[in-house]
């Protein structure tokens, strides 16, 4: 919504876009998007995946600089997935529970709130950011001949224990 808000008020003053065909860049482009809840204040700082049902940002809590993401709905007929996901991540993961055993595995759930962007109440889902952890599609462009079959193994392993856990 940032980029596509940035690109009208662009195309929607001449100044600005002549500078624009000029330079290549966005002049003056919009501030950054915060959500403040009673649980901290949050940046939308960069879309860093983009699905289906939802698109997730990366952001970080004010308070500590923890690294979070923020799972925002893409449209009002997704919430109630939302919801349900961060209700079982509550359920999975609770606050006061250790990030031991499976719950290691899991994304912690931080908040989870509701936004009206001016086209309709979206679901938000923040979760803690797993940096210690690497795509299957990093993996594959560090090894672009694949990885030796033990390690598949073990990756494979890893996934069918979460799957257990979660079922």
């Amino acid at each position: 919504f940032k980029q596509i808000n940035d690109a009208y008020q662009v195309l929607g003053d001449s100044a600005k876009k002549a500078e624009y065909d000029k330079t290549g860049t966005i002049p003056s482009a919009a501030p950054v998007v915060v959500i403040t809840t009673k649980k901290g204040t949050y940046p939308l700082l960069s879309k860093i995946a983009s699905g289906d049902l939802t698109d997730v940002y990366a952001s970080e809590r004010k308070s500590d600089g923890a690294q979070l993401v923020l799972k925002v709905s893409k449209d009002s007929s997704i919430n109630d997935l939302v919801q349900v996901e961060s209700r079982v991540l509550s359920k999975m993961f609770p606050a006061e529970a250790a990030e031991e055993g499976m719950n290691r595995y899991l994304p912690h759930l931080v908040d989870t709130l509701q936004i009206n962007d001016g086209s309709g109440i979206r679901t938000v889902n923040i979760l803690e950011r797993l940096t210690n952890w690497h795509s299957l599609e990093r993996v594959r462009a560090a090894y672009p001949a694949g990885v030796k079959f033990e390690h598949a193994v073990w990756m494979f392993n890893r996934v069918l224990e979460i799957l257990a856990y979660v079922h």
